[in-house]
């Protein structure tokens, strides 16, 4: 399949203004030198039309190089700039499809220039601050109208996937924050596609603690790496935005418009877009929440919601805002909308390598989608004493999706006779809504750090839908219709008191309950000999439940020096899971699991300087297995892939050990990083898959 990028063959990049491309390739190149030949790094190069009009701009990379497209041949001037030295003037003849290779310039200084200038150090590319890594946006030259991604690809250490995740030092980026506060709660994906790179004055990289650490002074195990973006002094008090779009072959288009404004503590941004070029712009809320796991392909082998590649065409429109009303008041939330519409053609060979001889599975798979998204957020913070701050955070996020999937397979053998073949055809429809919050709140008791805090935090999920499951391996056919619905109940609550001991000693003691009840509804119905789906089906229908009790009653104790601070403690965590399933409104097969596990912690934090930090982490953490891992029903909707799941599986429970080095040095710029991530879980929950080479059936269940 052609590159979607190659076919755009028009792009308007401005801010409100317009620029056109085509796809002839031509162009100036050359290379900038300074008086003793050495590469000159970022110097501005310019292509003028005879009216003087910019026609094309660049910079030069790290060897002194540039590469500049027009869209037509003729006449121009080329002129390079660089502070300090004297302009380069000359006329090119460019023709058209052509890139001309000029030979290389020389740069010579421009002594009255120099005289009269006031030479100013250059601001550090990267700066570090105990753990917080910062980087000068200035250093990183990006094209004018460029988005906050392309800015962050040109970090050190920076990478951004094909699903749009950021990782920094192999850290994973969870939030975008701007000046400090929430842009569009956890999708950094909005702001990184829609924000400009020229607002951007700092790119910070920090471990933000949840709200109940740094009430406390305790960090719980919960913080987050996140990027905070300090905007330009200029762009804080006014309007500013940007206008793009584009049009190329095949119908491709993009289009998208931003505007923000900045007054003092209050600010606000209006996103928008739309296009056919896989570019989101958004993270489909219906991946977040796992929406549809029942749905397209059944056994979880092959599900087209969520899936990357093929050709995305999608629009969103999206508000966020912050506002400081009083100094004990602020707020500040988000809310967004978005439309997706994917489509995938898939054509694929398998090769299972198994004892006997291997086995070919040929497949040509056809798949849309169709979803749209909403989610809106608010965040309040206040402070009636200088003591005494809460903070409500309620979220709420709605989905709606539907598509099909088609799917021909054939099996072979080594020798080319036939194992099996067939056809998988899926018609699916489902609806998602979820609603959570938190409500923080913390009260010194007095000035030496006596202080008692608690969360409250939880949520309700419903993934409804329903969906037509044809299917046919050999001569068994399938022909079933399932109605889903998969609930989600749960809390936290969480108390913890801190006492000062005198010497920066802390003592903090916790109480935690945490609470969840989930519930997997399925009803399944047979062609009957109307010709509808009137057979109730019981041997594949499902009505699953699980209950999962947790307390942690804690202890622990902080020392804060100069240079360190240390905290250990000890949890004790009793469990209680509970699964069973209903038929007929009773319960069966009631399952009961009681454990208590006890959980070291330990924290060391050293900090010699402020560009040193060692820090050495460990904490231990229960995990619970899925309703799929534990619910005894198999799901026959795809024939090649089966699964069971086992509900005897006991809660897991993973000690995770994690240790980080880093260290900066302001003058020769070099950064060091080094991190250490291990983990020993006990009863860990695993994943057993029988492939059967006579039947090409692949069957999956846990232990």
């Amino acid at each position: 399949m052609r590159s979607i990028y190659q076919l755009l063959l028009s792009m308007l990049v401005a801010s409100l203004g317009f620029v056109g491309l085509n796809a002839q390739q031509t162009g100036v190149a050359g290379r900038v030198l300074d008086e003793e030949g050495s590469p000159m790094i970022h110097a501005n190069v310019q292509l003028l039309q005879s009216s003087g009009q910019s026609q094309a701009v660049g910079v030069t990379s790290e060897k002194g190089l540039f590469n500049l497209k027009t869209n037509q041949g003729g006449n121009y001037t080329l002129r390079v700039t660089y502070v300090g030295y004297i302009t380069h003037e000359e006329k090119v003849e460019l023709k058209a499809g052509q890139t001309l290779t000029l030979k290389d310039i020389s740069m010579n200084e421009d002594a009255r220039m120099l005289q009269s200038v006031t030479v100013q150090a250059k601001a550090a590319e990267i700066v570090v601050r105990n753990d917080t890594l910062e980087f000068n946006a200035g250093s990183y030259m990006v094209q004018q109208g460029a988005t906050l991604e392309e800015l962050i690809k040109k970090l050190p250490g920076a990478e951004i996937g094909t699903d749009g995740k950021i990782t920094i030092n192999g850290k994973d980026i969870s939030r975008i924050l701007v000046d400090g506060k929430e842009f569009f709660s956890k999708d950094p994906q909005v702001a990184i596609k829609n924000l400009p790179a020229d607002m951007v004055n700092k790119v910070q990289v920090l471990n933000k603690l949840s709200e109940l650490s740094r009430m406390s002074g305790f960090d719980d195990g919960e913080e987050e790496t996140v990027i905070n973006l300090t905007v330009k002094p200029e762009k804080k008090k006014g309007l500013f935005g940007s206008v793009q779009g584009g049009y190329g072959t095949d119908d491709r288009y993009m289009a998208g418009l931003n505007v923000n404004r900045f007054d003092g503590n209050k600010q606000w941004t209006i996103i928008g877009g739309a296009n056919n070029t896989n570019n989101m712009g958004f993270s489909e809320m219906g991946s977040e929440m796992g929406s549809m796991s029942f749905m397209g392909g059944g056994g979880g082998d092959r599900r087209f919601f969520g899936n990357s590649g093929g050709i995305t065409s999608s629009s969103m429109l999206g508000a966020n805002f912050s506002a400081e009303i009083t100094p004990e008041f602020s707020s500040g939330g988000d809310g967004r909308y978005g439309y997706n519409d994917r489509a995938i053609e898939t054509t694929r060979r398998v090769e299972n390598i198994v004892e006997g001889g291997n086995t070919f599975m040929d497949e040509n798979v056809s798949e849309r989608s169709f979803s749209h998204n909403g989610q809106a957020r608010l965040k309040l913070e206040w402070k009636p004493t200088e003591r005494t701050e809460l903070i409500f955070q309620p979220n709420l996020s709605m989905s709606k999706v539907n598509g099909f999937y088609n799917d021909l397979y054939e099996t072979v053998n080594a020798s080319g006779a036939m194992i099996n073949n067939g056809f998988i055809n899926q018609t699916t429809t489902g609806n998602n809504f979820r609603f959570d919050g938190d409500l923080d709140i913390s009260h010194k008791l007095n000035d030496d750090g006596r202080t008692i805090s608690g969360s409250i935090s939880g949520g309700y999920t419903d993934e409804e839908g329903e969906g037509i499951y044809q299917a046919a391996l050999q001569n068994v056919e399938t022909n079933q219709k399932q109605f889903n619905d998969n609930t989600n109940l749960q809390y936290r609550l969480r108390l913890s008191y801190v006492e000062p001991l005198g010497n920066n000693y802390f003592a903090q003691a916790v109480l935690n309950r945490r609470y969840s009840r989930r519930n997997s509804d399925r009803e399944v119905f047979a062609l009957g000999a109307d010709g509808q789906y009137s057979v109730l089906d019981n041997d594949y229908g499902l009505a699953y439940s699980n209950e999962f009790t947790q307390y942690r009653i804690g202890v622990n104790i902080k020392k804060i020096a100069k240079t360190w601070d240390y905290t250990v403690g000890f949890n004790v965590d009793p469990n209680r899971t509970v699964s069973y399933r209903t038929v007929g409104g009773v319960e069966q097969d009631k399952l009961a699991f009681n454990r208590v596990n006890f959980s070291p912690m330990f924290r060391i934090n050293y900090k010699p300087d402020r560009t040193t930090n060692l820090r050495v982490d460990y904490r231990g953490r229960t995990i619970q297995p899925s309703i799929n891992q534990i619910a005894p029903v198999q799901n026959i909707t795809n024939p090649l892939v089966l699964t069971l799941g086992n509900p005897d599986l006991k809660p897991s429970y993973s000690n995770n050990l994690m240790a980080t080095f880093q260290t900066f040095n302001a003058k020769s710029q070099l950064a060091f990083n080094v991190g250490l991530f291990g983990y020993y879980t006990f009863d860990d929950i695993v994943s057993n898959t029988h492939y059967d080479p006579a039947t090409g059936v692949r069957t999956t269940s846990f232990r």
